[in-house]
């Protein structure tokens, strides 16, 4: 009876040792790398649909470094164009016929804020939220800027460059003529 039983115990270890059994793991074990005779290992011989998933593997990781890149810029513009829309849109309310003048005192002195570089971009959202409320983006939907509003202020920017182009000239011109009268003086 001994006999018996130490055969089959022999047997069912020779059964487990070998790789005939066709669970995920002993094939993923049988599959992961080949020693050599040497000792040496091999790179593992991958099937097809393990090759396709280590591909997919790597697409999404680099999807996901490029995402997270680009949403740390969107972040950026997205401020800055909800601060532009803020800017446009109290000044567009101190141009309208009907505001008071508290009002567009008011308004001034926010945009003043928004505008400054002495306050940081989280103060300045703070305020966006406070003027406009929570769903800034939903209301720059509703209310686009207009058309209109980015024409005039090219006009007044070539204004102004105009303006400062013509100081500028006066004084160099103001600058020559003041040394011209002290060297006919001399």
């Amino acid at each position: 009876m001994n006999d018996l039983h130490d055969h089959i115990l022999k047997t069912t270890n020779i059964m487990n040792t070998d790789n005939t059994t066709t669970t995920p793991t002993a094939v993923d074990a049988a599959t992961a790398t080949q020693v050599d005779v040497a000792g040496a290992t091999d790179k593992p011989k991958l099937t097809k649909n393990q090759k396709k998933r280590l591909k997919e593997k790597e697409k999404k990781q680099q999807a996901k470094t490029e995402v997270a890149a680009d949403d740390q810029l969107d972040e950026e513009t997205k401020y800055q164009r909800q601060l532009e829309w803020a800017i446009a849109q109290l000044d567009l309310g101190t141009q309208r016929r009907d505001a008071t003048k508290e009002q567009i005192e008011e308004a001034q002195s926010v945009i003043r804020k928004l505008k400054s570089k002495k306050n940081t971009d989280v103060q300045k959202a703070h305020l966006m939220h406070v003027v406009f409320g929570g769903k800034l983006e939903k209301k720059m939907k509703e209310m686009p800027i207009p058309e209109s509003y980015y024409e005039e202020k090219a006009k007044q920017e070539e204004e102004k460059l105009k303006l400062e182009q013509e100081k500028q000239q006066a004084l160099e011109s103001n600058t020559t003529t003041t040394t011209t009268d002290d060297t006919n003086k001399n």
